[in-house]
């Protein structure tokens, strides 16, 4: 299995655009310039994309697969998906774990910048 990055991608842009505007409003209060409160927008993104991204590998390397929903069905309306365990995978657990703990390390020197 190959997660589509893409999708993740845009999924999380589509939930993180609530979230940036009160990422960068934080950044301007501590002081921050316009192009260093855009950087830790942006930071606060990738934060997002690799805790998502990394659980759902870490998910799949330990055998848990979420399948797609089986049918669409109108507005608001999405049957749901099975989920099955296969075998694990330790190549993807490896991935979703250094991902997931990439962006701890992220989240760490962003605490350390703001002085938390």
């Amino acid at each position: 299995m190959r997660l589509n990055w893409a999708n993740i991608a845009i999924g999380i842009l589509g939930i993180y655009i609530f979230y940036a505007p009160f990422a960068y409003k934080y950044s301007r209060q501590k002081g921050s310039g316009h192009v260093q409160a855009f950087f830790y927008t942006i930071l606060m993104y990738v934060l997002f994309f690799l805790w998502i991204a990394g659980a759902a590998e870490t998910l799949y390397g330990i055998g848990m697969v979420i399948d797609a929903p089986t049918e669409i069905c109108g507005s608001g309306c999405v049957e749901e998906g099975k989920g099955h365990w296969e075998h694990p995978q330790p190549d993807n657990l490896m991935v979703g774990l250094g991902l997931m703990a990439g962006g701890w390390i992220i989240g760490k020197m962003a605490e350390k910048h703001d002085g938390m």
